[in-house]
């Protein structure tokens, strides 16, 4: 009886022994899931990229006019970007001034088509029909000021940023000023990037914006 009630205890610490080695094995299975699903979203964020082309703006501006811009945000990543919205901040800063110490001045929300952003995926942002109002609302002072351009998602994307020049007057004196309001129809000239005039788009690289005749193009 005795032995038979040993058996019994026997088998029953065997039984709970294996059920532990079980265990243990399902545990460390479940962890190295846990720390292969962490890698990998890791390296899926890291191919979320984004970038600012083809920025179009004057070199010189007046305080108080709308200022004109236009630009390109490209996915340059791997991966699509699942997200509605590619918000485009805007920093007009000056250039004594750190980026990282100047607020926002425009935060402008574009609408993704079919809310999925494909790698190779451009979305133009205009502001050519609409401006940015001038004075103190964009501007912080006179004078030399960069214009900070970055996209940013709800979805952690990583980002590179546009950063271009221009300057601030009171009064436009120069005479090599870029004015969409002009009467650009009679204008034989065409400006690039920089607002800077030419006779032909010769001179512009190809796949850059340039205007002529108040319009704007992209030289293929």
């Amino acid at each position: 009886m005795i032995n038979i009630i040993n058996m019994y205890i026997l088998d029953a610490i065997r039984t709970r022994c294996l059920n532990f080695r079980y265990f243990m094995s399902y545990k460390k299975s479940f962890i190295l899931l846990i720390l292969l699903f962490v890698c990998s979203e890791d390296a899926f964020s890291q191919n979320l990229n984004a970038s600012v082309v083809n920025v179009i703006h004057a070199d010189t501006v007046e305080y108080n006019d709308d200022f004109y811009l236009l630009c390109a945000i490209v996915n340059t990543g791997n991966f699509a970007i699942y997200d509605s919205i590619c918000n485009v901040n805007i920093i007009f800063t000056p250039s004594s001034i750190p980026i990282q110490q100047s607020p926002i001045s425009v935060t402008y929300q574009h609408p993704i088509p079919s809310q999925i952003f494909f790698p190779g995926d451009t979305l133009f942002i205009d502001f050519f029909n609409n401006p940015l109002p001038g004075g103190p609302i964009l501007y912080q002072s006179l004078g030399d000021n960069l214009i900070v351009i970055w996209p940013s998602f709800e979805t952690p994307v990583t980002a590179d940023t546009s950063i271009t020049p221009v300057f601030v007057t009171s009064t436009i004196t120069d005479l090599n000023e870029f004015s969409p309001k002009s009467d650009l129809q009679q204008d034989i000239y065409i400006y690039d990037v920089l607002g800077k005039r030419h006779k032909t788009a010769n001179n512009i690289p190809f796949g850059n914006f340039y205007i002529r005749n108040g319009k704007k193009f992209i030289r293929r």
